[in-house]
């Protein structure tokens, strides 16, 4: 909800993690983004997960990574149909 939304910008925003700015064109919009603190933030958490990604899948024939991506492929398409 945007109550709940509001309150996860807020506490980010307190943290360092956002900026919010009110949009210069249209008050009523408000604009977040990550600051500093949050790109190096973001960019830890997406070489972690990668790593993470890679040490999974390493042990895995071609064979098994083939029928993981058909099976992921299956899932996303259920999930896709359902939006």
């Amino acid at each position: 909800t945007l109550a709940t939304l509001t309150i996860c910008v807020n506490r980010l925003v307190d943290k360092g993690y956002l900026i919010r700015e009110r949009d210069t064109a249209d008050r009523r919009r408000v604009l977040v983004s990550l600051s500093r603190k949050g790109r190096q933030v973001y960019r830890a958490h997406r070489l972690f997960h990668r790593q993470m990604v890679d040490e999974a899948l390493g042990t895995l024939s071609d064979e098994e990574e083939r029928v993981l991506a058909d099976s992921l492929m299956k899932v996303r398409a259920f999930f896709e149909e359902r939006a």
